[in-house]
């Protein structure tokens, strides 16, 4: 498990998100209360914020995780996000 601060993280995906956004011209608001796909992300640039994460964070999400929903299937945001890749990434080296 990673061993790092919510508020870290979440100002972390807002960052990348941001990034990405700017290139895919999603010219919206983002807070820790946004929820990615509603405001015009699709899973493929999702999937681009969570490889921007590992790198960015030295850290590795399972394969078998999109940390932008939760088990049932319910989109999360990105205070949600950041709380679910807190408990399930893993230190790279550490």
């Amino acid at each position: 498990m990673l061993v790092v601060k919510n508020k870290i993280i979440e100002e972390e995906i807002i960052s990348v998100m941001k990034e990405i956004g700017g290139r895919l011209k999603i010219d919206r608001e983002i807070t820790t209360e946004s929820i990615p796909s509603f405001i015009g992300f699709t899973s493929m640039a999702l999937i681009t914020v969570m490889g921007l994460l590992e790198e960015k964070l030295d850290i590795t999400i399972p394969n078998s995780c999109y940390i932008f929903v939760d088990q049932d299937f319910k989109q999360l945001s990105i205070k949600g996000a950041a709380a679910k890749l807190i408990k399930i990434a893993k230190n790279n080296g550490k």
